[in-house]
């Protein structure tokens, strides 16, 4: 199945508009070329260059204001609920003091 790009386009269009040059969407594929499709269930830290070369995904055509504006206000409000989230985290800094102190004396924790 083809990506058709609406998403992406429409995310940098709201992000750098500058970046999405619609001129030369059909100058290159942006086909997923499916080149580590030999490794199952593994994730590589050059899984984008490997399915897409010329760093963009899709057809920047299918991009949209509509889409652009649900994307920024969906970005915006899972940036703010992750905030939230952190400020009122009690366990994180618990968890991680334990890990440092465990990791001290391997042998003594308890498994």
């Amino acid at each position: 199945m083809a990506v058709r790009g609406e998403e992406e386009t429409s995310v940098m269009l709201a992000h750098r508009p500058d970046l999405a040059h619609g001129d030369r969407a059909d100058q290159q594929s942006g086909e997923d070329q499916k080149r580590l499709a030999n490794l199952k269930h593994a994730y590589t830290g050059i899984w984008w260059y490997a399915s897409q070369p010329n760093h963009y995904r899709g057809d920047r055509s299918y991009g949209n204001k509509e889409l652009r504006d649900l994307a920024l206000n969906l970005e915006a409000g899972l940036l703010a609920e992750m905030i939230r989230s952190v400020n009122k985290d009690t366990v994180t800094l618990e968890l991680q003091k334990r890990f440092f102190e465990d990791s001290e004396r391997p042998l003594k924790t308890k498994q």
